[in-house]
């Protein structure tokens, strides 16, 4: 799954997200609007995303 599809089946917002993992929303954004891509983000960003999400890191990074 990406970033996007596990946040949106979670009922959270970009900004929920953000203060939750402690990320900045723009990081978000930028993964999901493909501006950047997930596996481009430090290592230290994702565990934040998963952790928050309940999820492995390897489920935000696109195949």
């Amino acid at each position: 799954m990406k970033l996007k599809d596990i946040r949106v089946a979670q009922g959270l917002t970009q900004s929920e997200l953000a203060k939750l993992a402690d990320v900045p929303r723009s990081s978000i954004a930028n993964v999901e609007s493909g501006k950047r891509r997930a596996d481009g983000l430090s290592g230290a960003i994702l565990l934040k995303l998963a952790d928050a999400l309940d999820c492995d890191m390897r489920d935000l990074i696109d195949d």
